[in-house]
């Protein structure tokens, strides 16, 4: 959204420039001072987008700019959430207005009871854990690899925008160019009116600043770094290395959507980016 609103913004400036030059050739010097003042908020306008500019390029190569989640955060989501599910914590604890003590009686009966006997519940019946459940460590590895692949969408994503920021960066630089010289034909125009220069010099000289400022922001080397470091590919970063990490089979990826109520409770908000 913010890169349309920005690439939205630089047409809105061309095609003002556009209708600009188109009117200053009939213009009159009188016409030339209204126009001054028009280019003086397009200067501004001008400014802003480079400025807006320089801090998505920022946000993006700090990694603020969209869904993220830090090493700590997917290792402890990763572990608690297979943690629950491994251990089960749903299954074999007391139920609402059942006394705990009662709860606690029960386990106790139904692991002294040897399995195989008609009629009684095997030990993989009494904890509600089949042999073909996924292991605690199988789990972790499956959301391991899920958070990895999430990851990688993500850099992949980030250079795509870092790619589109360096070509506007270059068209904002040209548009700049182009309203500076625009500015200097409109205030050559305005003088030949020869009255209440005042107003016409101050509007002038905000043109300038303001184109200034929006060049210097272009031009500044932050937003070269922070356009260089969105493309690289920053192998030694917090994320690619848990992308990195996260190597698991296939098959153990696949757990993710098999294990039933397991990856339901697991999709906790920390551990898994929608």
């Amino acid at each position: 959204m913010k890169d349309d609103a920005r690439s939205n913004k630089a047409s809105e400036i061309k095609q003002k420039i556009e209708e600009l030059k188109q009117r200053l050739q009939f213009a009159t010097p009188k016409q030339a001072k209204a126009m001054l003042r028009e280019l003086k908020a397009l200067a501004q306008d001008f400014k802003g987008a480079a400025s807006q500019l320089g801090s998505d390029a920022a946000e993006l190569s700090s990694g603020t700019s969209g869904a993220s989640v830090s090493p700590a955060q997917d290792t402890a989501a990763t572990d608690d959430a297979a943690n629950r599910t491994a251990s089960g914590e749903a299954q074999g604890t007391a139920q609402p207005g059942e006394p705990q003590e009662t709860a606690a009686a029960g386990t106790a009966s139904n692991e002294a009871k040897p399995s195989g006997q008609p009629g009684e519940e095997s030990d993989a019946d009494a904890t509600g854990k089949s042999d073909d459940e996924p292991s605690q460590e199988e789990l972790k590895s499956a959301l391991q690899a899920y958070i990895g692949a999430q990851h990688k969408e993500e850099e992949a994503a980030n250079r795509s925008r870092a790619v589109g920021m360096k070509k506007e960066r270059e068209d904002l630089k040209k548009l700049g160019e182009e309203l500076k010289q625009l500015a200097k034909r409109i205030a050559d125009l305005a003088r030949r009116d020869g009255t209440d220069e005042t107003e016409s010099r101050r509007d002038k000289s905000s043109i300038d600043q303001a184109l200034n400022d929006g060049n210097r922001a272009l031009d500044s080397p932050e937003l070269a770094r922070s356009l260089d470091l969105a493309l690289s590919e920053r192998p030694g970063s917090a994320r690619a290395q848990v992308s990195g990490a996260a190597t698991a089979a296939p098959a153990q990826a696949s757990l993710a959507y098999t294990a039933g109520a397991g990856v339901s409770s697991l999709a906790s908000p920390q551990a898994v980016i929608l």
